[in-house]
């Protein structure tokens, strides 16, 4: 009887050798490539791209030499999360989750998200799902989406969201809203401040405390939040706090150069403007040496808010923010604009009249003296006199509300989740990868989308696309 040698290959290149009888059967011989491949089932054998399913080698024709191939089956292929959903309607806003997730009701609205309270059937606590509607139907959406998931992954529960489950509903070729779990927090700190509920000096420590605690870890990671406002700062019964929406993050690679901050024509809402750094507002800025003091200005606007209970910065463009900021801390020198490179906003500081000398503390008189020491650090102008988090955290305002030992910072991010960022990542790419971090909540789904991406070669690499030019921005 004789005896055949046969490559049996895979679309990545990836090839074993079979040596068997010619009276081997071709289901045996599969069996046998498969586990020399470390494969699993739902592949087919071909010869020539003709499927190869019953008799033996010689009936097939099958000589000395010859070459065949594995091939997935493309109805076998995963296209979905596979999951079981619930089709409900919440105030005119149609829900698809998973059966475990019971007694949906909205508690959050906004531009392009309604986030629900919900009960897990599966653990018996509470949780928010947020839906992401149109989220991957375009590429600056889509970017924004991506960075917020992996980032709330890599960073969550240091008083930053804690992320629990992803899932997508409908085909991965047409998803188009993402869902989010994570921890229920009942409110925010915007809703906090428009309320008439009164606020204790110690609930201006406690929140301040844990925004900065937040940042000390998320500074440690690289990671600048960039957009921090009482709206993105949430709140449980508990006083818990919790950062987040990180749309506008930006993630430092170790490089030097300028930070890309949304405009006025990106849809940067006037509202947000107000709690953003002078040298963000002048554009003049490195976000490797002024993204984590931009983020403690934030803190310093919100927790004066806190005291006055009004918005200290109130501006109604970007240069009457200014001379709000200015008639707030003033006076100053001319001189102390000379860190500003851009000529346009130095001219206009420049040009402005000193302000009065006790304006901040006028506007937040029921801040005690460790209290005004804190923001007269934290809103500092210029960004090279502001304390860091880590600096703010020190400070007397704390007292004995402090744990060093519970303030941690973070290990280093793995940058190959966010090459994206650095990349020229097309809608189709992007869209890739977020069905690629919504596999990681679900493990079984993620080791067989790998293993069949390997048997047809198609493997995403995110090293594929190019890089960006220095100051090149890819979402236009």
């Amino acid at each position: 009887m004789s005896v055949v040698c046969i490559d049996v290959s895979l679309l990545s290149g990836r090839t074993a050798r079979i040596t068997r009888e010619t009276s081997c059967s071709i289901e045996e011989f599969k069996q046998e490539a498969l586990a020399s491949l470390q494969l699993g089932a739902g592949v087919l054998l071909t010869a020539s791209g003709e499927a190869l399913c019953q008799g033996t080698l010689e009936e097939a024709g099958l000589k000395d030499g010859d070459a065949l191939l594995l091939q997935q089956r493309q109805a076998d292929l995963l296209q979905s999360l596979e999951l079981d959903l619930q089709l409900s309607k919440e105030r005119g806003v149609s829900f698809q989750t998973p059966g475990r997730f019971t007694d949906l009701e909205v508690v959050a609205r906004g531009a392009y998200s309604t986030t629900c309270s919900a009960r897990d059937d599966s653990t018996g606590g509470l949780v928010a799902i947020k839906k992401m509607e149109g989220a991957l139907e375009d590429l600056r959406h889509a970017r924004e989406t991506l960075k917020e998931l992996r980032l709330l992954r890599h960073l969550g529960p240091e008083n930053i969201l804690n992320l629990q489950y992803v899932f997508l509903p409908g085909i991965k070729s047409t998803f188009s809203d993402l869902y989010i779990v994570s921890d229920l927090m009942e409110t925010d700190l915007a809703s906090i401040l428009k309320s008439s509920q009164l606020l204790l000096d110690q609930h201006c420590q406690f929140f301040s405390y844990q925004m900065l605690r937040g940042l000390k870890f998320m500074h440690s990671a690289g990671v600048m939040h960039l957009d921090l406002k009482p709206r993105n700062v949430l709140v449980n019964t508990n006083c818990d706090l919790r950062i987040s929406d990180f749309r506008y993050a930006i993630v430092d690679f170790g490089e030097t150069g300028e930070a890309f901050l949304p405009g006025e024509s990106e849809g940067y809402a006037v509202g947000n403007r107000w709690y953003r750094a002078p040298e963000a507002l002048c554009h003049n800025y490195s976000y490797s040496v002024h993204g984590p003091t931009i983020d403690t200005w934030s803190v310093g606007a919100i927790l004066a808010e806190m005291f006055a209970r009004r918005p200290l910065f109130p501006g109604k463009n970007m240069q009457h923010h200014l001379q709000l900021i200015l008639k707030m801390l003033g006076p100053w020198e001319t001189s102390s604009f000379a860190w500003i490179k851009n000529p346009t906003a130095r001219e206009f500081l420049e040009s402005q009249s000193p302000g009065a000398s006790r304006a901040l503390s006028e506007a937040v008189r029921a801040a005690s003296p460790s209290a005004m020491e804190l923001l007269d650090a934290l809103l500092q102008f210029n960004p090279e006199h502001r304390a860091t988090a880590e600096q703010a955290l020190n400070m007397s305002f704390f007292g004995e509300l402090r744990c060093p030992e519970d303030e941690p910072s973070s290990a280093p991010l793995d940058l190959r989740d966010f090459e994206f960022l650095r990349r020229r990542v097309d809608l189709p790419g992007v869209r890739e990868e977020i069905f690629l971090e919504a596999l990681r909540y679900h493990r079984e789904l993620m080791q067989r989308y790998e293993r069949e991406q390997t048997l047809m070669g198609t493997m995403h690499d995110i090293q594929a696309y190019p890089l960006l030019e220095p100051g090149e921005e890819w979402v236009t």
